[in-house]
Order: structure tokens, then C-alpha cells, then sequence
């Protein structure tokens, strides 16, 4: 499955009765996820002590879709801005590479 196709289905599940609402379950989805690496039991920055697995993919999850009917909704692929992302770092890569050198 590539990100439009991913997108299109995700879009099927999102009925909300407030417009809202889907940046109200970003907020929360992505404070779970981070939780996971931000919480007191975390032994370094980044790196989640002990948590469950699936307790990560569940919350990527929830934030994949949360960030795809966000973009969906405001007609942008999910493709287009991963490809997006995907130039932007490699510019700043160059662009430090070339600070580096200087």
C-alpha cells in the first residue's frame, strides 16, 4: 500500500460531527506516542524504557491516520508532503555538508 492509497482508506473511517475534532485526536494521539519516550521511566531522550511494542505502533498509528484525513480534508496528499520532506532534509543535509566543508 503506498500513502494515497493509505489515505483514501483512511478518509472511509473519519465521520466526526465536529471539523475540529481530528486536530483535537492529533494533539492527544501524538502526546501518547511521545509519553512513551518522555516519560520518567525513559532511560535516555528518545529511547522508551520499557513500554509495550504495540503500544508504539498503535500510537504511530493513531497518528498516521490523524495526519492523513487532516490532509485529506484540506486536499493534499500524504505522498506529496512526504516527498516534500523527503527534499527538504536532503537540501539541509547539503546545506550543513557544505557549512562543514567551508
Amino acid at each position: 500500500m503506498n500513502f494515497n492509497e493509505y489515505q483514501a482508506l483512511a478518509e472511509t473511517f473519519a465521520e466526526f460531527q465536529n471539523e475540529y475534532y481530528p486536530i483535537g485526536l492529533l494533539m492527544i494521539d501524538t502526546a501518547n506516542l511521545a509519553h512513551l519516550f518522555n516519560s520518567p521511566e525513559s532511560s535516555k531522550a528518545g529511547i522508551a524504557a520499557e513500554y509495550d511494542k504495540s503500544d508504539l505502533i498503535n500510537y504511530a498509528g493513531n497518528v498516521l491516520w490523524d495526519i492523513a484525513v487532516l490532509l485529506k480534508r484540506n486536499n493534499i496528499k500524504l505522498e506529496a508532503i512526504a516527498q516534500y520532506n523527503i527534499d527538504k532534509l536532503q537540501n539541509e543535509k547539503r546545506n550543513h555538508q557544505k557549512l562543514e566543508t567551508a
